[in-house]
């Protein structure tokens, strides 16, 4: 059987996988052993029928009815991680070190691709601006109503948010205009992560970088649960990274893993972190 593999863009011999559900076909290509959704969403599904905020409720109350007592321990670990780790936020300590080698004397330009209501960059523009870096974020949102609502609140800080699909409108950027763009939670929904990362990189600056969080499909907890596993979303998550696909992707889209330490790729945790600089 042959796929088109988005992970390095052609069509490459695949096979079906065992976490198939419904009409949506989860294929590994054999070539890279990348794990992806051959049928994905057109961008237009997804904006009109499968926007995040609907998905993540609709999962959300399907996990509560099929596994109650997991779901109330999962929200019961959230709740004490937010109680006892306020302050943490892992995509802001990894903006930092990149800032940190960007003219302080500069606005930052702090691309957030799939931004929804605008919070992570907000909490960004605060913690950078506690240490004296001025920044301007510019969000990314495909929904309407996630996307209004980040604006909103964007405006205090001369920020933008474009309402179009991430391709579309990364490509619509000025060439090197960006410092960090962050794709938190964002990479494994979009079907064309290799032509999304390529048109990036012309639109960071030298000493910019990409920063990825995507859920770790390669991690312990996925490996004991299965099909059960948290990182399943059909039909909006498309691509299921492991470190090393992560690591293929990146360099087939011209990127150099400049972080992707053991704690950024922790297997005992369902997500990992890596940051990307283009290459020279």
């Amino acid at each position: 059987m042959t796929s088109d593999c988005p992970l390095i863009g052609r069509p490459t011999k695949s096979m079906a996988t065992r976490f198939s559900r419904g009409p949506y076909r989860l294929m590994r290509c054999l070539e890279t052993g990348f794990v992806f959704l051959e049928n994905p969403p057109s961008y237009d599904e997804v904006r009109d029928d499968f926007p995040w905020e609907v998905t993540a409720d609709r999962e959300r109350t399907r996990r509560t009815a099929a596994e109650p007592l997991i779901s109330r321990l999962s929200e019961a670990t959230k709740q004490a991680k937010r109680r006892f780790l306020p302050k943490r936020n892992r995509m802001h300590q990894l903006a930092a070190g990149v800032a940190a080698r960007i003219d302080r004397s500069r606005e930052l330009q702090l691309l957030d691709v799939g931004c929804g209501c605008g919070g992570l960059a907000i909490d960004c523009c605060d913690r950078f601006a506690r240490v004296g870096r001025r920044v301007r974020p510019i969000g990314v949102e495909l929904s309407p109503r996630l996307a209004k609502n980040a604006a909103r609140d964007f405006k205090a800080w001369s920020g933008e948010v474009i309402a179009q699909p991430a391709l579309e409108a990364v490509q619509g950027l000025a060439p090197a205009s960006i410092d960090v763009a962050m794709m938190s939670s964002f990479l494994e929904h979009d079907p064309r992560p290799l032509e999304l990362l390529k048109a990036l990189r012309s639109r960071l600056r030298p000493e910019g970088a990409a920063i990825i969080k995507v859920p770790n499909f390669g991690s312990l907890n996925r490996r004991l649960r299965g099909e059960r596993w948290c990182g399943f979303r059909y039909p909006d998550h498309v691509n299921y990274f492991t470190p090393a696909t992560l690591r293929r992707l990146a360099f087939e889209a011209g990127y150099q893993t400049e972080r992707g330490t053991l704690l950024d790729r922790n297997p005992l945790s369902d997500n990992m972190y890596a940051v990307l600089r283009p290459c020279a």
